[in-house]
């Protein structure tokens, strides 16, 4: 499983004002990297905020459970767009709009609203269903630019994780301009039954001596 130590490592180099991009390639790696964020806030005394976008933190929580993690999020703040099962300490709920701009335009007023005073750590989860449901032109660039508008913002640090094969099969895919945007790009993959960080983009390179591989059972290649 992920290591926490090395995670946490790796979080420790990150910057507020960051977008980070996780593409998860493994069975359970979004709920393990989502897991792993949370405990670093609750570690460092930082505020987490999940977007929760269609109960994927539902879909996390069961993946950890079925793993024999214990873990319910009551700490975490949630924003939920849409879905039915109610995860962690939800602040705001969101409908799903039939447009994109009066769907983005509700969601800034509502995390502005919940979203802290001092600095936090934000996690989005489920973009890849958004960018199912808005499939214009027109809204793909207004969610990607939404995206944009948390860059250098250095109230928080965003992640956005996704699975990245969901999101290659989506008519027009947003991987190549999600990484364009983002600071850093990970992914998270099975190599020789462990998962590893793949850097792909980004400063935090670093944290595995020069390499761009990292196992996080605590060795690196």
């Amino acid at each position: 499983m992920l290591s926490t130590e090395r995670v946490h490592e790796y979080l420790d180099s990150v910057f507020f004002g960051d977008v980070i991009l996780v593409e998860n390639e493994s069975p359970y790696g979004t709920a393990l990297m989502t897991r792993l964020i949370a405990e670093y806030g609750r570690k460092k005394g930082v505020p987490v905020y999940v977007d929760d976008i269609l109960d994927s933190l539902h879909v996390v929580r069961e993946h950890l459970r079925f793993l024999g993690i214990d873990e319910d999020f009551t700490d975490v703040s949630v924003i939920k767009t849409g879905g039915v099962k109610s995860i962690g300490n939800v602040v705001a709920r969101i409908g799903i709009e039939s447009d994109a701009a009066r769907y983005l335009s509700r969601h800034r007023a509502a995390l502005k609203k919940a979203a802290p005073s001092e600095r936090y750590i934000h996690i989005t989860l489920g973009i890849e269903r958004l960018f199912a449901f808005f499939e214009s032109k027109r809204e793909f660039y207004m969610m990607t630019g939404a995206i944009k508008e948390r860059l250098g913002d250095e109230s928080h640090v965003s992640f956005y994780i996704l699975n990245r094969s969901v999101v290659s099969a989506l008519r027009t895919n947003p991987i190549p301009e999600l990484e364009e945007i983002a600071t850093t790009v990970v992914r998270i993959q099975l190599r020789n039954r462990r998962h590893a960080l793949v850097f792909v983009k980004g400063p935090t390179l670093q944290i595995v001596d020069g390499d761009m591989i990292a196992y996080l059972d605590g060795s690196a290649r």
